[in-house]
């Protein structure tokens, strides 16, 4: 059988993942080559932005249940190995106590897999009033969770190494159509988030949507860690401490809004006074590529075409169980 040439469009953490995957579960007697073409690389990628909490969130809510538990438990456990390597907070990799809140009782649940995260428990009021006594009245409901911050711009730049190092490419280039792509490559796979649509091949603008997420970034070392109460949220990542956040739907304006940046400000305040004390380092603003269900597929009309984006606002914490998706995709067609 002739040797596969494989181009993956996209050099986000998907794209990466996914490029790395693929030299790990499958064979060099299948695989001839391994290209990842991108416009955009870190620090410039939506995931830059995000920070990098491996946990659900806004992540495809209509993806089968069973699809979407295989996901992340792959996902946990590739974090759950990563993080034992001495260096793993050289990478931006570190574990978390994450604090989640709920003002109404309607929204509270465990996400699915979450067995496989070391320590996941429902929160007594009473634990909530003594922990975040400024809020007490409006949040009464909570989970305690063990997990992993996964800081993009430290991690795709160590995965990125990784990739090169096992004779995988990368290109830098505008794409304008994954067919355009058929000449030199036997499979294409499409990692491009949120830009998609910008594809000329790509027909999804009815289920795509942009989720606009604004965040603000402050030095505040004694925050070690994390918290959700609803939309807001303050997460350390190893230098700063991430403060959200947004969902804006079809918004597509990568320009900070002050008045957001404000409201980020007062709410993350309250939820935690000690705030007021840190340093603003900026705000930042990313596209989360928001659709009902992942599309993780053969395209419908090609299946020399895999698609492999939709992740929300879980592009980290879904990465490498989305790559091994598309690896049991190409063993179905070429083995």
């Amino acid at each position: 059988m002739k040797k596969l040439k494989i181009a993956i469009v996209g050099g986000g953490i998907i794209g990466v993942t996914t490029g790395l995957a693929i030299q790990q579960y499958l064979e060099s007697d299948l695989i001839e080559m391994i290209t990842i073409i991108s416009q955009q690389w870190t620090p410039n990628t939506t995931g830059d932005v995000s920070a990098g909490l491996i946990y659900p969130y806004l992540a495809a809510p209509d993806t089968p249940k069973q699809q979407m538990e295989r996901i992340l438990i792959d996902s946990i456990k590739f974090f759950d190995n990563l993080i034992q390597d001495p260096e793993s907070s050289g990478f931006g990799l570190s574990r978390l106590t994450l604090f989640e809140l709920f003002s109404n009782n309607d929204n509270v649940c465990l996400p699915i897999a979450s067995d496989e995260l070391p320590v996941i428990r429902t929160l007594t009021t009473n634990e909530i009033q003594r922990l975040f006594p400024s809020i007490q009245q409006q949040y009464q409901h909570g989970n305690l969770v063990e997990t992993f911050i996964a800081e993009p711009s430290l991690l795709l730049p160590y995965l990125m190494d990784k990739f090169g190092k096992q004779k995988g490419q990368m290109i830098t280039k505008h794409v304008e159509s994954l067919v355009s792509l058929k000449n030199e490559y036997d499979l294409i796979i499409n990692c491009t988030g949120v830009d998609a649509r910008k594809l000329n091949d790509v027909d999804d603008s009815d289920q795509l949507r942009s989720a606009r997420g604004q965040v603000m970034r402050v030095k505040a070392p004694w925050i070690r860690h994390g918290i959700i109460a609803d939309q807001w949220y303050i997460l350390p990542q190893i230098d700063s401490v991430v403060l959200g956040g947004t969902k804006q739907l079809d918004n597509y304006n990568l320009e900070p809004d002050p008045k957001i940046a404000e409201e980020i400000w007062q709410n993350c305040c309250q939820i935690m006074p000690t705030l007021k004390l840190a340093k603003k380092i900026d705000d930042y603003v990313g596209l989360r590529p928001f659709r009902r269900t992942l599309r993780i597929e053969m395209d419908n009309n090609d299946d020399h075409i895999i698609h492999n984006y939709g992740h929300g606002g879980s592009g980290v914490t879904l990465c490498w169980g989305s790559a091994i998706q598309v690896i049991n995709l190409i063993k179905s067609k070429f083995l």
